[in-house]
């Protein structure tokens, strides 16, 4: 008998770590960004915002200089990013703003975008919060293909210069793609 319950100790303690659901804080992705290494995670749930407007090369593109102009700042993701079969608890913004005056008619903000200088790989990923893309440039190929997007999807003004592919993906809410271009054709829900 205890050679049983030892052998059946050994054996769930060698499943364990392959039963066990990996973890990373977004934060852990926004600092490997920041070093410019390669992002590639399969299998894992990314737990808060992956904030990637917020980069350490992020640059003031716009000076907001009269009431209602906007001020623009741009980060830049160097490097390639990989998720496979991911789960994003938070959002994941290469867009946001922020309400700087508020008033009735003049409304002055700050706009935070992040571009992509290599290629993107979002497969079979689920987003349980946002995902704002919004007036993002993909200079390369940007894959987002089999995924869930459980709340908003925005990806209005964004520009993909290679292939982009969003077969397999499943959109439960909004979803944005209005004025988006595509290796220099607009992208049009229905074909046109």
């Amino acid at each position: 008998m205890k050679a049983i319950l030892l052998s059946l100790l050994v054996a769930f303690t060698a499943l364990a770590p392959a039963l066990a659901q990996k973890t990373i804080d977004a934060k852990d992705i926004i600092a490997q960004i920041n070093r410019k290494q390669s992002v590639s995670y399969q299998n894992v749930t990314i737990n808060g915002d992956l904030d990637l407007t917020n980069l350490a090369n992020r640059k003031e593109v716009r000076e907001g200089f009269w009431k209602g102009d906007s001020e623009q700042f741009l980060s830049v993701v160097e490097v390639p990013l990989s998720f496979k079969n991911c789960t994003f608890t938070g959002k994941v913004l290469a867009y946001r703003t922020e309400d700087q005056d508020r008033r009735i008619i003049k409304v002055s903000n700050i706009v935070y975008n992040a571009d992509f200088a290599e290629a993107v790989t979002f497969d079979g990923c689920q987003f349980e919060n946002d995902a704002a893309f919004k007036y993002s440039l993909f200079s390369q190929r940007a894959i987002f293909t089999n995924n869930t997007f459980r709340d908003g999807a925005l990806f209005k003004y964004s520009k993909f210069r290679d292939e982009a592919d969003f077969s397999g993906s499943t959109f439960r809410d909004y979803a944005d793609f209005k004025y988006t271009t595509l290796d220099g054709r607009k992208f049009s829900p229905n074909g046109r």
